[in-house]
């Protein structure tokens, strides 16, 4: 008895360790792009951050939605479940993804810059990463739904780590992005290679059931329809694929290259501040979820605390380190303010929008999206024909979104965020 309470204890303590090492992924993650800005300099680091922004824009659409969806439909139906559909609906997944990454920089091409990159390696590097990128979430996803084992957490590690060490080597040693695209997709295959072989071994001989099956393919449009995978996506629309769309308007219009490489690499900020946080408040609801009806405040309260701290935080301590990431960025101070402005708007939105979806506030989140959508296209298209957009006419875009969105949440929504 002991011994079985140890194991589901342990159990436990494994997922947790799993969930912080992905956590520590994402730091990795940040420490590599800003090293990727300071080795290749801003105008070739605006070069490799509009690829890898469109292609993880276009690839955590589907790759989040099958990592929910999936995860979702494999705890609440165990005993039907089939892992050889769900991971041939992850592939065929990352492989339109993929196809669909290099239509997109076919017809819009990264901005013209001073040195000499081959289009073709481009595309090949484009495509292997974004099959990479849907792969990885939907694995993980699904991963967290199964009693994973201290290996699984190794792989983890290890998929952080290396890819790390050998994305900024390879940066290092030839200076160009070609390598650099292809390196981050074969690193970004380490942890779903493992998930992969895994889930086979341990549950596709489970999935031999006798009697009729209908086609492969049929199946897959069976899993998608009960999983409610194509409802997710679409709730998902009107974040990403917006930015994308803007981001190729700036691109477009902008008076430079460099333009967009000091646009992308200070939009890590805001991701810094949005996406660190609600991991850890997310946790942190769990343990105030206790407290009966006063939870909601105590998650506004906390997440509101955060928004506000860690942007100033920032701000006030940028002397200390801003300048590390090159002499060129010392200057855009303006452009830090922007975007650690607009992290803490994003992670108040994010909170705001969980609890009003938890108490069936569905539709106001919607129109908040909408109204973010909306107000971000008209401000970027405004700009973009005046015509030689900087970096902060595209962060005043976003911010002035992103206030609308929270103004339309805390107006419809305000009684219920209080409840």
């Amino acid at each position: 008895m002991v011994c079985l309470v140890l194991c589901g204890k342990l159990r436990l303590v494994i997922k947790e360790i799993c969930a912080i090492t992905v956590l520590a992924n994402k730091l990795c993650m940040f420490v590599l792009l800003f090293s990727l800005a300071r080795i290749l300099g801003v105008e070739l680091y605006g070069v490799f951050s509009y690829h890898y922004a469109i292609v993880t824009g276009i690839a955590t659409v589907v790759g989040e939605c099958l990592s929910v969806a999936l995860s979702r439909y494999a705890v609440l139906n165990a005993e039907e479940v089939n892992y050889k559909t769900s991971l041939g609906l992850m592939l065929w997944g990352g492989i339109i993804v993929a196809a669909l990454c290099v239509i997109v920089f076919l017809i819009f091409p990264a901005p013209a810059s001073s040195y000499g990159m081959n289009p073709g390696y481009l595309l090949i590097g484009a495509f292997f990463l974004g099959f990479a990128c849907v792969c990885n979430l939907t694995i993980t996803g699904l991963m967290f739904s199964l009693n994973a084992s201290g290996k699984w957490a190794v792989a983890l590690a290890a998929h952080g780590l290396l890819g790390l060490l050998l994305v900024v080597s390879i940066a290092k040693i030839t200076g160009q992005i070609e390598g650099v695209i292809l390196t981050l997709a074969i690193c970004t295959l380490i942890a779903p290679a493992y998930g992969f072989f895994t889930i086979k071994k341990n549950h596709f001989s489970h999935d031999d059931k006798g009697g009729r099956e209908s086609s492969f393919f049929r199946q897959i449009a069976a899993l998608l329809s009960r999983s409610g995978a194509p409802t997710i996506a679409g709730s998902m629309l009107l974040g990403a694929p917006v930015h994308i769309v803007c981001l190729m308007i700036f691109a477009k219009s902008s008076l430079n290259v460099s333009e967009v490489g000091y646009f992308s690499l200070f939009f890590l900020f805001y991701i810094l501040v949005t996406v660190l946080p609600s991991s850890l408040t997310s946790y942190a609801i769990v343990k105030l979820a206790g407290r009966g009806k006063s939870a909601s405040k105590l998650y506004l309260m906390l997440g509101l605390s955060i928004s506000v701290c860690l942007p100033v935080f920032l701000v006030l301590s940028q002397s200390y380190w801003l300048c590390l990431l090159g002499s060129r960025f010392c200057s855009k101070n303006d452009l830090l303010a922007y975007a650690v402005l607009a992290g803490g708007i994003g992670l108040t939105t994010t909170i705001v929008t969980q609890i009003l979806h938890s108490k069936n506030m569905t539709r106001v989140v919607f129109l908040g999206s909408c109204i973010y959508a909306f107000v971000y296209l008209l401000l970027t298209v405004v700009a973009g024909l005046k015509g030689n957009m900087l970096a902060v006419d595209l962060f005043r875009s976003f911010v002035f979104a992103l206030a609308a969105q929270i103004a339309v949440l805390a107006v419809l929504g305000g009684r219920k965020l209080v409840q």
